[in-house]
C-alpha cells in the first residue's frame, strides 16, 4: 500500500518535477518546503516496510523518530498553506478544507499508531498505513486529472474505491476511524464535485 501511495504522490504531482519544472510555485519557499515535507514522509513509508521485512527494528524505530519531525514539518507546512490562502482571500476554499480536515483525521490516527508502536505491530503498522491513505486527496485529484480530465470524477472516484476497497479487505473489517474518514470523504465529494 506504502508503494501505491507514493507512486500516486509522484505522478500527481510529475509537472511539478518532470514535465512542467518551469511553473510558479516551484520557486516559491512555502512550496517547495511542503514538497520536500511531504516526499519525505511517503518515502520514509515505503522504506520504513522494507525494514520490517528485513527484520531491521532498530533502525526502523529510529527512522520512525525522524518520520515524526518530518510529519510534524508537513502539518506546518500545510497549516502555513493555508493560513496564506485565508489571508489572501479570506476564505479558505472547499478543497483546502477538505484536505485540512483529513489531514486532522490522519494526525489523530498516525499520533495512535506512533503511540501503539511498541504494542500491537500489525495495528502500528495499520494506523500508521491507515493515517497516510487519510492524506492522499492532493495526490489522488492531480493524479486523476492527469489520467483524464473528462472523466476525472470517474477515475478519482475509483481509485479511492480501490484504495479504500483494499484497506477494509486487509483489515477484515470497518473500524470508527474509517468510518469517520468515509463520511468526512462522502461528505467532501458532494460539496466539492456534486454540489455545483
Amino acid at each position: 500500500m506504502a508503494v501505491s501511495f507514493w507512486i500516486l504522490m509522484m505522478v500527481g504531482f510529475s509537472d511539478n518535477w518532470l514535465w512542467d519544472t518551469g511553473q510558479d510555485t516551484n520557486f516559491i519557499p512555502k512550496y517547495i518546503i511542503h514538497a520536500i515535507t511531504a516526499f519525505g514522509w511517503f518515502t520514509i513509508l515505503v522504506i520504513q516496510n522494507g525494514l520490517i521485512k528485513k527484520r531491521n527494528v532498530k533502525l526502523h524505530m529510529t527512522l520512525g523518530l525522524l518520520a515524526m519531525f518530518i510529519y510534524a514539518a508537513m502539518l506546518i507546512s500545510l497549516g502555513y498553506l493555508d493560513y496564506e490562502l485565508y489571508e489572501e482571500f479570506g476564505r479558505i476554499d472547499k478543497m483546502s478544507l477538505n484536505t485540512s480536515i483529513q489531514a486532522v483525521i490522519a494526525t489523530v490516527i498516525i499520533g495512535n499508531g506512533f503511540l501503539n508502536r511498541k504494542g500491537d505491530l500489525n495495528e502500528h503498522k495499520f494506523l500508521m498505513t491507515f493515517g497516510t491513505f487519510c492524506l492522499i486527496q492532493p495526490s489522488i485529484n492531480r493524479t486523476a486529472w492527469h489520467i483524464s480530465e473528462e472523466y476525472f470524477l470517474f477515475v478519482h472516484a475509483f481509485i479511492y474505491m480501490i484504495l479504500f476497497s483494499s484497506i477494509v479487505w486487509y483489515k477484515r473489517k470497518l473500524t470508527w476511524y474509517m468510518i469517520v474518514w468515509l463520511l468526512v470523504w462522502l461528505f467532501f465529494f458532494y460539496y466539492i464535485f456534486l454540489n455545483r
